[in-house]
């Protein structure tokens, strides 16, 4: 869930206007069980939000 996220980007990423099949939700499910616990969504939104920072926040 970005809606709260700080940055534009990823909020339209929640409300639907960026088009994406499975993949993403289906790695962020994948690490969730194989780190058995350790991965959550937190840790995933915080790592989202520094990628995206370092990608977008360079231009």
């Amino acid at each position: 869930d970005f809606s709260g996220s700080r940055f534009d980007g990823l909020k339209a990423y929640e409300r639907g206007f960026v088009k994406e099949g499975v993949g993403a939700g289906g790695a962020a499910i994948a690490a969730m069980i194989k780190s058995e616990g350790s991965i959550t969504k937190e840790t995933l939104t915080v790592e989202i939000e520094r990628n995206y920072m370092r990608l977008i926040g360079s231009k």
